[in-house]
């Protein structure tokens, strides 16, 4: 992880003040400026990108289904990320980014995700309902911003306009992969039908451990939520997301569970089995009795991989020679 990147590209408030006042030809003397930076969400702006071609698997799947970051999900998804400005919309159904209890870091650890996934580096958007700290110049104190800065860019348009089906189930199944079913911080690489994932044999051969694949589209799904029909139950799933398991990840065991969302239905996630098998009945019309969208939405899968060190295979199972 290259934190010294990171750390500059949310400096970027920070820059751009010292930019205006350079440009105001004021001379800064000691003293006259001064940054009070709250520590604790600083140390959260400066986590980003694990660098190419691994990305950082972490978002808690308890904030992924959360119905107010979902029905803000559907919300961004219709329209510009954001204003002429380069600032989020108010986002009322977010949590705070000081909520507490389960939803603690909620805003910052799903805003990072699915703006990573979208934009490209380079980019950053700024959350104007979320002040880091402050930064005093004559006395006079400025809010410092928080900033969400791109990685993988798999909708880089969405800063100027709303996104098209495919651009929704591609950042939706790169949401899914950097999904955690503990909520650990583990280096996985993506890959999938988009120039920004597409890889080659060189980054294939650093993360070899081939996991699970991933679909959906959270941005369209028309299930009910709590955050606008009080009678629904705010633990119910808020869209379908499906993932399957490659065989590939431990050809001689079993997936381990310690990572993965892709055994026994967890994260939330519709486990739908060996990736080879689900594929088979979704070309095969004659097998093919799955729902619509399970395959319609399977074209835009992302495919996970691991690093050696971060697979984990338990060993077959064995008929006791006791029985």
């Amino acid at each position: 992880m290259n934190h010294p990147t990171s750390i500059l590209r949310n400096a970027a408030g920070l820059v751009l003040v010292a930019m205006s006042i350079y440009g105001m030809g004021c001379a800064v003397e000691a003293g006259d400026l001064h940054v009070d930076l709250d520590e604790e969400n600083l140390g959260e702006a400066v986590q980003g990108a694990a660098g190419d071609p691994g990305t950082l698997n972490h978002l808690r799947y308890q904030v992924l289904h959360n119905h107010g970051v979902q029905h803000t999900t559907r919300s961004l998804g219709a329209a510009a990320l954001v204003n002429t400005s380069g600032s989020l919309p108010a986002m009322p159904y977010m949590p705070l980014p000081n909520a507490t209890g389960r939803m603690v870091g909620a805003r910052v650890e799903y805003l990072e995700i699915l703006i990573g996934c979208a934009l490209p580096a380079g980019t950053s958007v700024r959350d104007p309902n979320h002040i880091l700290g402050y930064i005093t110049f004559l006395g006079v104190p400025s809010p410092m911003y928080k900033f969400y800065n791109g990685e993988i860019g798999l909708a880089p348009d969405w800063t100027t306009r709303g996104l098209n089906t495919r651009e929704k189930e591609l950042v939706t199944a790169c949401v899914l992969q950097r999904t955690n079913r503990f909520g650990e911080q583990v280096e996985i690489m993506l890959e999938g039908n988009h120039p920004a994932i597409t890889r080659t044999e060189a980054d294939k051969l650093l993360f070899p451990g081939v996991e699970s694949r991933a679909w959906g589209n959270m941005f369209d799904s028309t299930m009910p939520l709590s955050t606008t029909n009080p009678l629904v139950d705010a633990t119910s799933a808020p869209f379908n997301a499906y993932i399957c398991h490659e065989t590939a990840s431990c050809p001689t065991g079993i997936p381990g569970i310690l990572r993965q969302c892709d055994a026994m239905n967890a994260c939330g996630f519709v486990y739908v089995g060996d990736c080879k098998d689900h594929w088979k009945y979704c070309v095969d019309k004659w097998l093919n009795n799955l729902p619509a969208p399970t395959c319609a939405q399977f074209q835009h899968n992302i495919l996970a991989s691991l690093k050696e060190a971060d697979t984990v295979c338990l060993p077959p199972l064995v008929d006791d020679p006791g029985l």
